[in-house]
């Protein structure tokens, strides 16, 4: 998730520099002024603590903006860019303890070279970075989150900033002058300086062998003071004597008690100083689930069709989507909004037509697949292919065995030679191909509806799953899409005008033949076809035989999935373990108010980047077609 730092910085001098590309300005984007966070306490109480980003030479991650990924904006707006943080000229002073970088405005646009002016006028020097917690712990007695790894996504010039210690650096002549707003900033700089920090590991660790060898020197006065009453118990002393070794050990004793008593006393606050300081690495992921449970679906949509922008966690994860998808983005731009899968898997089977509606309760997902969801109540996903999803990648090459070195193994006798055998491989390609789908939906019924998001989210899955059986089994190619796997694998004929079960088993026995094994053998075929071999006897000379297809639904006990996108004299079997689908990260809709507006319509359009190949052994699955020609 991506923070923002609207961090009030008091107003600097302008610093404006020249080179070969034009002017350029120096700027401070960071400091150590503490930010109020609400969280929970050690307690389970919700407090304000002040969030300070560490500025030591290792705790902030600048490689975005060095490598030239990071954009200027202004008010942290991705549509509003204003130009560029100068690669390589962000850095951290461990001494003043600030971000300082350098950056460069567009020449081209009006809102560039307008923020540029206002810049140079000094009606605005306010800094302000997007940036997120790698790693922090909470300070509990001072109310503090201290963050010693953080890495920065952006930076801005926006109109209210909140830390008032970064801006534009003076210039070394002091004439253009900006706004001034007080010593505040000195103030903090000098209390932040102060403030306590977090105990390292080595000053735990030096407390930890004091206290040890307090334990030690105690343990050993105790030995004495109990060899000194052991002695004195076999001695016959006078009464002065006997009473001035029994004020003797009472002093000992009590010594070796207050000792014990400042060993306590250490332990505990030891104990208590262990807990100021609580690991929350897995924080980060806690929130992008709960970004994902809390993306509203239809408000999203109302949003985009009222020319309205997203606000809140359908914002945040928005963002967070438009910053890994990249170049793919772009490509998809438009009135879109990225959504976590997780909106579409809610979807109860039917609407809810209450006024009252609930809101829909989603999953938490381990991976943000809609593959997945769509291979649920699918033909595929019976099938067990393999699925590669959050691909980033442009291409990606998947190993495949041509043939096989089963003669590189065997037995030897002491001193020959191991078999030669040779195995060659080839490579199969996965590449981004953009499955698209729309949903026109009626405009009023989509703002008003209870229970709307349920029927959206069906029509959605319901159709993207048909298409994609239908691209992936089809009898062509269709336009755009990966080729069909019929015309991928091998296609054999049975030989015969009618399907025959000593052909079935025949064709099981020469695919075992080739190393495949039989528990990984199914067969997947038309409805309509399962039906037939259901009412068709193993032996047709055998009246009291049974049926090729049995009770159990097996066909030579081998599982069956049907689906009516294959034809009547055709089937599938084998083992669907080589077939590979690929899924690449982003899930994007499309809200289009426009297209059908005269009709009071809205379209919705959803974009996703998926591939599939075939990367079994070859003859691991066929396309078995009933026939009278062999192959």
């Amino acid at each position: 998730m991506i923070l923002r730092r609207n961090l009030t910085v008091a107003a600097r001098d302008l610093s404006v520099e020249t080179d070969e590309q034009g002017d350029y300005f120096n700027i401070r984007f960071s400091s150590e002024y503490p930010v109020n966070r609400e969280v929970y306490d050690q307690y389970g109480d919700l407090a304000v603590y002040g969030e300070v980003l560490l500025h030591g030479s290792d705790n902030a991650d600048l490689t975005r903006l060095n490598d030239g990924v990071a954009s200027l904006l202004f008010n942290h707006d991705h549509n509003q860019h204003l130009g560029i943080i100068i690669p390589g000229s962000a850095y951290i002073d461990v001494n003043d303890k600030a971000g300082y970088a350098k950056i460069r405005f567009s020449k081209v646009g009006n809102l560039a070279n307008e923020i540029a002016e206002k810049v140079r006028e000094g009606t605005i020097s306010n800094i302000s970075f997007g940036y997120s917690l790698d790693n922090y712990s909470f300070d509990d007695e001072n109310k503090q989150i201290l963050v010693d790894r953080w890495s920065v996504n952006e930076i801005s010039f926006v109109t209210v900033p909140a830390d008032p210690t970064v801006g534009l650096i003076r210039s070394e002549n002091g004439s253009l002058n900006i706004i001034r707003k007080g010593d505040n900033a000195e103030i903090n700089k000098k209390e932040i300086k102060t403030m306590p920090k977090r105990a390292t590991e080595e000053e735990i660790l030096e407390q930890e062998e004091v206290i040890e060898q307090q334990e030690e020197i105690i343990s050993e006065e105790e030995a004495e003071v109990e060899e000194e009453i052991a002695d004195e118990e076999g001695r016959d002393i006078s009464a002065e004597e006997e009473e001035a070794e029994a004020e003797a050990v009472e002093v000992t004793a009590a010594s070796v008690a207050e000792e014990v008593i400042k060993i306590l006393d250490e332990r505990e606050k030891r104990s208590l100083k262990n807990k100021k300081v609580r690991n929350v690495m897995t924080t980060k992921k806690d929130t992008l689930q709960n970004l994902e449970r809390s993306f509203d679906l239809i408000g999203a949509i109302k949003a985009k069709t009222e020319g309205r922008d997203l606000k809140g966690a359908n914002l945040e994860y928005h963002q967070e989507a438009e910053r890994k998808l990249g170049s793919r983005a772009a490509a998809r731009s438009g009135n879109t909004v990225h959504i976590p899968t997780s909106v579409l898997r809610a979807a109860p089977a039917g609407a809810q037509a209450s006024s009252t509606v609930t809101a829909v309760q989603d999953d938490i997902l381990l991976r943000d697949s809609f593959v997945d969801l769509l291979l649920k109540d699918s033909i595929i996903g019976k099938m067990n292919v393999q699925r590669l999803n959050g691909l980033t990648e442009a291409k990606y090459l998947i190993p495949r065995a041509t043939s096989s070195a089963v003669d590189a193994f065997g037995f030897i006798t002491e001193g020959q030679d191991a078999p030669i055998g040779k195995s060659a491989f080839d490579n199969v390609s996965l590449t981004p191909k953009t499955f698209a789908g729309e949903v026109v939906m009626n405009r009023r019924t989509l703002l008003t509806t209870p229970g709307i998001q349920a029927i959206l989210s069906k029509q959605i899955i319901d159709r993207s799953r048909e298409k994609l059986e239908a691209a992936m089994f089809g009898t062509t190619d269709l336009a755009n899409a990966p080729k069909s796997l019929l015309n991928i694998i091998t296609a054999l004929k049975t030989g015969t005008a009618d399907w025959d079960y000593k052909n079935f088993l025949a064709s099981i026995a020469a695919m075992t033949d080739r190393g495949v094994s039989e528990e990984a053998i199914m067969f997947a075929m038309r409805g309509a076809t399962l039906a037939e071999l259901k009412s068709i006897l193993k032996d047709d000379q055998n009246a009291i035989s049974s049926y090729i297809v049995g009770d159990d639904g097996k066909l030579a006990g081998r599982p069956i999935a049907s689906s009516g996108i294959f034809g009547s004299d055709e089937m599938l079997f084998g083992d669907f373990s080589g077939i590979m689908m690929g899924e690449w990260d982003g899930l994007t809709l499309d809200v289009d108010p426009w297209t059908e507006a005269r009709n009071g319509g809205v379209c919705l359009r959803l974009f996703t980047d998926l591939d599939w190949t075939f990367v079994g052994q070859e003859n691991s699955l066929v396309h078995l077609k009933r026939g009278t020609v062999t192959k």
